[in-house]
């Protein structure tokens, strides 16, 4: 009679051992019932009258307001596309039109989206479906390539790797910012190391052949993130494991076919790659010369005391909270990290590492990465050191980030490696490691804005939690260590991001089939979106004189503003907050760095022969000698009218 640990052994064999299996059910079943991640519920208390029948899409779960860069900009974008053809440029969004592979990566008919498979379902499926294949194959992908990642950095131990496969993809850093950069990066990095160990690794030519596609689509993906305060950071990590890789299997044979694949798959990522920036060097031109983010520069180091610098070394010690209360100090995703015991490697470091041989060689690489990423945090740095190494694009929150993701892989690396050398640690140094942690956690949460957010319980529950996992892998307790991460890491991320049906918070609202029917009577009619509606009319597939603009709409700009007095202002990019004003002059506010206003004054709207407004003004009488608007809808619960504009 089977015992329930053997059970549980079993059906985790079977896990693994049928992982792929899995993987696509799970895929498949998502789309079949229309789930997506997305927060894009929050529409519902900006746009709030339904159609007929229509509720509310959360199935599971919360919208995440603070998700604004996924539910407002990015899943608007994406919904644009799919109403307007999926263009690589999209002249409705915004008056000059946008780049749509600038544009958060948006699907696109084009060879660029060989890098993205995340939005293949885009090209024949309807966009809620789509949305649906977008989520499951990056969370099933995700895990999937964590656990071949682990499985190759520990010397493959499947349950290892299967707990490192939840940490990674349901770290809280992928999970606050799933829809955007560092998600994709995470993704697109791992593709990369994963895809290059199994092409040399295997002498199965069909395996060599989808290990040199998935290295182009992947190193494909991550050059056209476009996000370098995330990109060069990864980058060099690449960089450092593909080293470490080099030093640990060095001395196998290449084969004739092996580099035949290898050439040919370059080749296509350098042509793929080169077409786009041919085609979109306009758009490249003036996106780096924006005041934001283009001229951002960075030196290294925080600008904070080093103390303060040292405590921020550890902000993810909070990030456990994050889905249950939002921080009190920067925004959730902001403080999103990825979980990790960095310390202890770090004071274990001369005894791991006293002789470097192929079976540490790996860890040693990342150790020295993450070693370089501490220099620079701490230190600041001479400007031209760092825009020679392009760190310059990597802000000291960006670049924090991204130290916790290394520390993460180098944790679950560190825990293989004390499962390979039992006796590495005496019981003298295990107890010393873990009274150090409980003092350094301690301070750093006590000396920090930390304190402020957590309560005195949540402080005491956060040093066993850490603490406590820490000693269970020290002291050799590792199914309990295994057990009790797993429950950690579940109950850190998988609450994060709400499990959402279709897209009804769009399009089952009263306002938006008013939108819609108009529109197809005038499909080449131009629009303003006043209030939070700037960014809610291109789901919509209208013509949008505003909206999210990644490429400054400078030929716009300049039309209203000749002597390019603003230019400061507009030059960026930028949420367009348009408020029409019934004053002769334009003018403009910048809100923050990247969002400003646009007091758009009722004799300009004929320069872009605008004519629909939608928002929540009431304009309804301006008029002028040669226009005047006309109510179309409203005013519904939230304040929205529609205004046809009328030109005598």
């Amino acid at each position: 009679m089977m015992t329930i640990a053997s059970r549980g052994k079993k059906l985790l064999d079977d896990f693994i051992k049928f992982r792929y299996l899995i993987g696509l059910v799970v895929f498949l079943f998502v789309i079949a019932m229309n789930w997506n991640g997305s927060s894009i519920s929050q529409w519902d208390s900006r746009v709030s009258d339904r159609t007929d029948g229509a509720t509310s899409s959360v199935v599971l779960g919360k919208s995440r307001p603070v998700r604004s860069d996924e539910w407002m900009v990015q899943t608007s974008f994406y919904l644009s596309q799919s109403k307007n053809g999926l263009k690589e440029f999209n002249k409705k969004l915004t008056q000059d039109g946008q780049n749509m592979v600038i544009s958060y990566n948006s699907p696109v008919k084009s060879l660029s989206i060989i890098g993205k498979p995340f939005n293949w379902g885009f090209l024949f499926l309807p966009s809620d479906r789509a949305l649906s294949w977008y989520y499951a194959f990056k969370g099933v992908g995700l895990f999937l390539l964590s656990f071949e990642f682990i499985m190759i950095l520990t010397r493959r131990k499947r349950y290892l790797s299967l707990l490192g496969a939840f940490w990674i993809t349901l770290s809280p850093g992928v999970q606050w910012w799933f829809f955007q950069h560092l998600g994709d990066l995470v993704y697109f990095s791992l593709a990369i190391l994963v895809s290059v160990f199994y092409f040399f690794a295997s002498k199965k030519v069909w395996t060599q052949v989808g290990m040199a596609a998935l290295f182009s689509s992947s190193a494909i993906g991550f050059i056209l993130v476009l996000y370098p305060a995330f990109q060069v950071m990864f980058a060099y990590f690449i960089i450092a494991v593909m080293i470490g890789f080099f030093f640990k299997y060095r001395g196998g044979k290449v084969n004739r076919v092996q580099i035949l694949l290898a050439a040919l798959s370059m080749l296509f990522t350098v042509v793929v790659t080169l077409s786009f920036v041919k085609g979109a060097m306009p758009e490249i031109k003036l996106l780096m010369n924006t005041a934001y983010p283009g001229k951002r520069i960075s030196i290294g180091g925080s600008g904070m005391p080093f103390s303060d610098t040292l405590a921020a070394m550890s902000y993810y010690l909070t990030n456990w909270k994050l889905s249950y209360a939002d921080a009190t100090f920067y925004n959730n995703c902001e403080l999103s990290s990825f979980i990790n015991f960095f310390p202890v490697v770090l004071l274990t470091a001369p005894k791991v590492f006293k002789k470097i041989r192929r079976e540490n060689v790996v860890g040693f690489s990342i150790f020295v990465y993450c070693l370089i990423m501490l220099v620079w945090l701490f230190v600041p740095m001479p400007a031209i050191i760092a825009k020679i190494t392009l760190l310059s694009y990597t802000p000291f929150m960006r670049a924090l980030a991204i130290y916790s993701f290394a520390g993460m892989i180098l944790s679950i690396w560190f825990v293989g490696y004390l499962m390979d050398h039992k006796g590495m640690l005496s019981n003298k140094i295990m107890y010393l490691l873990v009274a150090f942690l409980a003092a350094f956690y301690a301070w750093s949460i006590i000396s920090s804005p930390m304190d402020a957010y957590l309560t005195h319980f949540q402080f005491l529950f956060t040093l066993l939690a850490f603490v406590g996992l820490a000693g269970l892998f020290l002291f050799r307790k590792y199914k309990l260590f295994m057990i009790f991460m797993f429950c950690f890491v579940v109950g850190t991320g998988a609450t994060v991001n709400p499990i959402n049906k279709g897209t009804s918070a769009i399009y089952q609202k009263k306002l938006s089939r008013k939108i819609m029917s108009i529109n197809r009577k005038e499909p080449d009619a131009r629009w303003v979106g006043e209030g939070d509606l700037y960014n809610f009319l291109p789901a919509l597939g209208v013509h949008t004189f505003n909206g999210v603009a990644f490429v400054p709409i400078m030929k716009t700009w300049h039309k209203l503003d000749p002597k390019h007095t603003d230019n400061d202002i507009y030059n960026r990019y930028e949420h367009i907050h348009t408020v029409i004003v019934p004053t002769k002059k334009t003018s403009y506010q910048l809100l923050q760095a990247d969002s400003i206003i646009v007091n758009l004054s009722i004799y300009d709207l004929q320069k872009f022969n605008i004519k629909y407004i939608a928002g929540p003004g009431k304009i309804g009488d301006y008029h002028t000698k040669h226009m005047k608007l006309k109510r179309m809808y409203g005013q519904d619960s939230n304040g929205n009218y529609i205004y046809k504009v009328i030109y005598n």
